[in-house]
């Protein structure tokens, strides 16, 4: 825009004005000298950025089309916000199921290396500030928004802007398992909340409720539970609490009592009760991330967050409280130690990175034999930072002529090293030939198949290919490798039966054995690893749901009694939470389907996002137990907005201020 504007300008013959132009032009003055300022400073900093803007492998004929940011879609197609269930939270750990979306995580894993690059970027530009810079201001926001863009696909509305890593572990599973896709998600949640306490700091329009409502949701363990002894301090999460509390009430508008208000944020009791008083001297209170003892809080937790309610009690009752609580706990200080304990969680440990060829993070789809050879050699963890970055801005086939000499070294052993294939490498082989895969040195004595995935580069399959470089005569010698170089250890038996690949070609594969297989492999390096498994999520049976149906009505929708004293009366025990979330969604059911609502949903409570999707579809969210018309049906059924209920009300209240007009006397 810019350039085009200094061409007309610089026109021998321009067009003529149009009337009035003069007196806009002399309006704006001042205006259009800032702009064009603004825009030559994005002009410069566009060029200084090109490099990052522009990445990705040389062109070549008939490459494969790489989506950029900018394609990708922000939205799934077809799909709002409204359309999904509510979570149900069924374990620590446990968000999603066998069903998720798979083109979704497809596009989720195509673009984790950008979002580990944005994320990095990002990082670098907030950790070492220099805002009295234009230039840094000015590539600080395109940064952010390019940030911004990608983090669209991967966050959860429910803890926004911050990305769910426990939802999205399948992504870690997609990619082989390894973890780096665990590790780029929760870079993104660091770099967001240190976007977020920045811009707080310098005092810009942020929503600090929102930020701290996030917090106090639950993000903090989503942020950091990639290294278990990094964690918040309880102190930490009770001034989390704190400044959530403070906030909440600055935006308070409906002349709720401040108790109310304590007793929403400091304790979590299930139950509704108009005695907050002795709700907040006896709790239950909120976890400050302690292991619970008994299904309880530990004991000094629980006084941290009683002596903090006795301090703030006081003040809520004199004038001007906000400014008062403001003062006695300083935001900008607590925001100053969160940020520099954020900045101290980055990873910096480079073995939690791995070989993008291995785990398929350069948005090539993965095929069977690439997943095989991959469950065959293992993933190799990168040296230094710098090589997840080197492998990322290359192609797929360019990373197998690119490969660190002593990573190849460690993928592909030589006879003169003499190692044997490892356990888990001889597991992946065993498990592949139950499936009725061949290992691969199967497939180099049958190179003369006619079904053969070629690995060689392209340059490898013309015609008349040119010499190759010594380095890549290496690679290619390595692709070529037969049963003669493998250590003795190492060599299969050989086998007398015939090639099977056109009865497994001619045959369906079975997809649910390759799952089965699939899941065994990744549990068996997460524990390696030392890692947790996965809890998988278990569906709700019929009796389950009739049985939760009649807890609500025997406990009146105690959730916590519910865990403690009926666990044992379903098929499968939850928590407390996984049976909240069970009741909300059988709730938004039978909102939905015009149903009579049980005994004692009234105690059910619906969160925003459950009513947001009953307003959508036009159904009533506030519909009562008894709202029942004479016959025992449901009635109150559709959604009213504030304002047509009062447009209603003047309007009824208008018929009757109008005065009746007397009749005509007859004529005798």
């Amino acid at each position: 825009m810019a350039t085009r504007s200094r061409g007309r300008r610089g026109q021998a013959s321009a067009p003529a004005a149009a009337p009035g132009a003069s007196t806009r032009n002399a309006r704006n003055g001042g205006e259009e000298g800032e702009e064009m300022v603004v825009e030559d400073t994005q002009d410069q900093l566009m060029q200084e950025a090109g490099e990052t803007l522009a990445r990705g492998p040389p062109p070549r004929r008939s490459a494969p089309f790489a989506p950029s940011e900018a394609s990708i879609p922000t939205r799934p197609e077809g799909g709002s916000d409204l359309d999904g269930e509510v979570n149900e939270t069924e374990a620590e750990g446990d968000y999603r199921d066998e069903e998720t979306d798979e083109t979704k995580l497809a596009v989720m894993a195509d673009g984790l290396p950008d979002a580990n690059r944005l994320s990095e970027e990002l990082w670098t530009r907030l950790k070492n500030p220099k805002y009295e810079s234009n230039q840094y201001r000015g590539i600080l926001n395109l940064k952010r928004k390019q940030f911004r863009t990608i983090r669209e696909e991967y966050e959860d509305a429910s803890i926004a802007p911050f990305v769910n890593t426990r939802r999205l572990h399948l992504l870690d599973e997609l990619t082989g398992g390894q973890g780096a896709a665990f590790t780029i998600l929760r870079k993104m949640n660091l770099a967001s909340a240190l976007d977020i306490i920045d811009r707080m700091l310098r005092g810009e329009d942020t929503n600090r409720l929102e930020f701290f409502q996030s917090l106090g949701n639950g993000v903090y363990p989503f942020l950091l539970n990639g290294d278990p002894n990094n964690k918040f301090a309880p102190e930490t999460v009770l001034d989390i609490y704190t400044h959530l509390f403070i906030e909440k009430l600055a935006a308070d508008t409906t002349s709720r009592s401040s108790f109310a208000i304590l007793a929403e944020v400091f304790c979590t009791s299930s139950q509704e009760t108009d005695d907050f008083a002795e709700l907040l001297s006896a709790g239950p209170y909120v976890s400050l991330g302690g292991k619970p003892v008994d299904g309880r809080n530990p004991e000094n937790e629980d006084a941290m967050v009683y002596d903090r309610i006795r301090e703030i009690s006081p003040i809520t009752k004199k004038k001007g409280r906000v400014n008062n609580l403001r003062e006695k706990y300083d935001l900008e200080k607590f925001l100053q130690e969160l940020r520099e304990f954020v900045l101290q969680s980055w990873p910096t440990d480079p073995e939690v990175f791995y070989d993008a060829a291995e785990l398929n993070l350069g948005g090539t789809p993965m095929s069977f034999d690439a997943h095989a050879s991959q469950q065959l050699h293992g993933s190799a963890p990168a040296r230094t930072h710098q090589d997840i970055h080197r492998l990322e801005q290359v192609s797929p086939t360019a990373r197998r002529q690119t490969i660190d000499p002593a990573m190849e070294h460690t993928r592909y052993p030589s006879p003169d090293n003499g190692l044997a294939q490892s356990e888990a490498s001889r597991a992946a082989a065993q498990s592949l030939a139950e499936l009725g895969e061949h290992p691969l040195s199967s497939v180099a004595e049958s190179e003369e198949d006619a079904f053969q995935t070629d690995s060689r580069a392209l340059a490898a399959l013309t015609k008349r290919p040119a010499p190759p470089t010594s380095g890549q005569q290496r690679v290619f010698k390595r692709q070529r490798i037969n049963d003669a170089a493998l250590p003795p250890s190492s060599m299969p038996p050989p086998s007398t039966a015939p090639p099977q690949y056109a009865t497994q070609l001619s045959a369906t594969p079975d997809f649910e054995a390759i799952k089965a297989k699939k899941r065994a492999l990744s549990a068996a390096a997460r524990a390696e690893r030392g890692e947790q498994p996965t809890q998988q999520r278990k569906p709700w049976s019929a009796a389950d749901c009739t049985t939760l149906l009649n807890c609500i009505f025997e406990r009146h929708a105690s959730w916590s009694q519910i865990q403690a004293e009926d666990s044992h009366r379903f098929e499968v025990p939850r928590n407390q939470q996984a049976y909240r979330d069970k009741a909300r969604n059988m709730k938004v059911d039978y909102l939905i389907t015009d149903a009579v609502l049980p005994p004692c949903f009234d105690l059910v409570a619906l969160g925003s996002k459950e009513k947001a999707r009953l307003i959508a579809m036009g159904k009533n969210p506030n519909r009562r137990e008894g709202d029942l018309d004479d016959e025992g049906n449901p009635i109150n059924l559709s959604y009213i907005s504030p304002e047509q209920q009062q447009l209603a009300e003047s309007l009824s209240q208008t018929q009757q201020e109008v005065p009746q007009q007397a009749p005509e006397p007859q004529m005798a």
